[in-house]
């Protein structure tokens, strides 16, 4: 369809235009982008010019000169950095770039660039694509799912810029209509296709490597993986997950050492962070009671998950060793995780689509073998004490009654501020009608 129109038909916006630099102009929840030759660009809207003519190459007329130009293609989507906002690891990144492929499919525009990731949960830097995936296979299997892929934004293009978290967005809401649509969604096949094709560049291979060798992994013998969501902040921020509370360290070994395909494996490697309390520490540097022994990556290949602000490249990269650890996971001969965690849900993705297996949910209740299947049909297969739900079937419906709670609270204070604004101007005064959240 037609995505551009004239910025003299938008109305209300200035005449000025004296640098050849593009500029973005907020207008509502959409945004519109200036170009040198004062052609405006729409992101992901149906509303066109009177005399817009969408057939083939559409053609716009200038109110300006009345000249006509053709462009050649719809607009390009150049995301920002991958971001979820107050949440940026590795696969909340990942989901926000899902989420961006739906929207160049949602939005009818031409491509995608390609976006950065960012190296740490706050206060990162820039990493680009190329830096961490191969660019080739990325690109290959989103065209044939009808995608294309840029790795750079080319001069003579058009594009639009989404707001700085609306991947992420678009993926949540993927998530919510897929678990309410009982685990079918007609855009599943674009996620898959992101997961399958993320191959890991030469210098992640590299880093790889050396972090299995660093952590004594015995290969040829085969070992399993563990992602012990333990650290420190998700004791406060669990409820946030909707997934209930999530399982101690004695709670996942106690689970473990229940399925004998478990016990079979001599090592077991740990994904996990840095912050981690004194006695978890400890209990991850012993063997398990059935005699496993446990690994982590160590050294230079870990990293905390916030940098210090000033961008100090010489330390180590939270997203590059959450990868490593990912990507050493996935290798594994089966996978152990709680739901709520968004690396252990990819990860029990990856085993599904890699080796056709399941994998062991682990509640602090019990621990269950599981399918790709349960965590798309519901979010939470642990039981939540908020919801009173023993089987996490409701969790869904509670995770949608809550966003419609947060939208209802912003609609009323955006009436709240209008109004304050009204009498303001009633009574010819300047008002603040920002409210706080």
């Amino acid at each position: 369809g037609c995505l551009a129109c004239w910025w003299l038909n938008v109305g209300g916006m200035p005449r000025k235009n004296t640098t050849r630099r593009a500029r973005a102009v907020s207008l509502g929840h959409t945004q519109l982008l200036r170009r040198s030759r004062r052609r405006w660009v729409h992101n992901a809207s149906s509303v066109y010019p009177a005399h817009c003519n969408c057939t083939g190459d559409f053609t716009v007329t200038s109110k300006m000169n009345g000249s006509t130009t053709c462009p050649l293609r719809d607009p390009v989507l150049w995301p920002h950095t991958l971001s979820s906002g107050p949440e940026s690891g590795l696969t909340n990144q990942i989901y926000a770039l899902v989420g961006y492929v739906i929207i160049t499919v949602d939005s009818g525009c031409s491509g995608l660039v390609l976006p950065n990731f960012t190296s740490h949960d706050r206060g990162g830097v820039d990493v680009p694509f190329a830096a961490l995936f191969q660019v080739r296979p990325f690109v290959n299997a989103l065209a044939a799912q009808g995608v294309a892929v840029y790795e750079r934004l080319s001069p003579q293009d058009d594009y639009t810029r989404p707001r700085v978290i609306a991947g992420w967005h678009k993926h949540l809401n993927f998530i919510k209509k897929r678990a309410l649509l009982e685990g079918v969604h007609p855009f599943q096949r674009f996620e898959d296709a992101v997961y399958k094709s993320l191959h890991v560049s030469r210098q992640i291979r590299e880093k790889l490597e050396q972090a299995k060798v660093t952590a004594g992994l015995k290969q040829e013998q085969g070992y399993g993986c563990m992602h012990a969501r333990v650290e420190i902040d998700i004791r406060g921020s669990w409820r946030e997950v909707y997934a209930g509370p999530p399982p101690t360290l004695a709670q996942y070994f106690r689970g473990m050492s229940q399925f004998a395909e478990l016990r079979k494996q001599k090592q077991v490697f740990v994904a996990t962070g840095k912050a981690l309390a004194r006695h978890d520490d400890e209990m991850l540097s012993r063997p398990t009671d059935w005699g496993a022994e446990l690994v982590r990556s160590t050294g230079p290949l870990k990293a905390w998950h916030r940098s210090d602000g000033k961008g100090n490249l010489s330390k180590p990269s939270y997203i590059v060793a959450s990868l490593v650890d990912m990507m050493i996971c996935r290798e594994a001969r089966w996978f152990v995780g709680w739901c709520g965690s968004t690396f252990a849900r990819m990860l029990a993705h990856y085993h599904a689509v890699d080796h056709g297996r399941g994998w062991f949910s682990v509640c602090p209740e019990s621990t269950q073998q599981s399918t790709l299947q349960d965590l798309h049909a519901k979010w939470s297969l642990c039981s939540d004490p908020r919801d009173g739900d023993p089987t996490g079937v409701e969790s869904q419906h509670a995770i949608a009654e809550a966003f419609s709670v947060v939208k209802a609270r912003k609609t009323e204070l955006r009436r709240i501020g209008h109004e304050k604004k009204l009498r303001a101007q009633a009574n010819g005064q300047h008002v603040n009608t920002s409210q706080p959240m």
